[in-house]
């Protein structure tokens, strides 16, 4: 019960990581991280294949995680 309710939380989040075939699984992450202001998380630097995303999704992503600060 407890997992689905995380689940249901993220769930924002999860649609944009596997949207176009994953084309933002790890960069949708990254950037909730920076938008999250999550300092205490090394996401990595992303790489060539990882780039930050683009503004629409980034504001996609922001709304996502609105709300989740306490899974952190």
């Amino acid at each position: 019960m407890q997992a689905q309710k995380v689940e249901d939380k993220i769930d924002d989040l999860e649609e944009l990581r596997f949207m176009n075939g994953r084309e933002y699984n790890y960069s949708a992450v990254l950037e909730g991280m920076i938008l999250g202001g999550f300092t205490d998380i090394d996401g990595g630097e992303g790489g060539p294949f990882n780039p930050r995303v683009p503004a629409n999704i980034a504001n996609r992503v922001r709304q996502a995680i609105e709300g989740l600060e306490d899974l952190h």
